[in-house]
């Protein structure tokens, strides 16, 4: 689903993504911090903890100006998410 909607990048302007990672990893701060550089806002929109998992989730609003230069971020939204640390990372476009 998330190369589905990666590829609508270029006519949308904001996404959910939601994040698992373990409970004391700071990979929701990296990947945070990654799509700011690369121009999105990035606004937290909540946190929880999977106690069952040992995980924690975050959820956060990512929005873009367009055109949005798809090629000036390599590799994918979905990879970074996973390089900072993620169990899992999932994108949702936003309508």
């Amino acid at each position: 689903m998330a190369d589905d909607c990666e590829h609508k990048l270029e006519r949308r302007k904001a996404a959910w993504v939601t994040l698992c990672y373990p409970r004391a990893s700071d990979c929701a701060q990296r990947l945070a911090h990654e799509l700011a550089r690369i121009g999105c806002a990035v606004e937290p929109r909540g946190d929880k903890v999977i106690e069952r998992d040992g995980l924690s989730e975050s959820r956060y609003l990512v929005r873009w100006k367009e055109p949005f230069d798809v090629n000036a971020v390599a590799p994918s939204f979905s990879t970074l998410g996973l390089a900072s640390g993620a169990a899992s990372v999932q994108w949702e476009i936003i309508d």
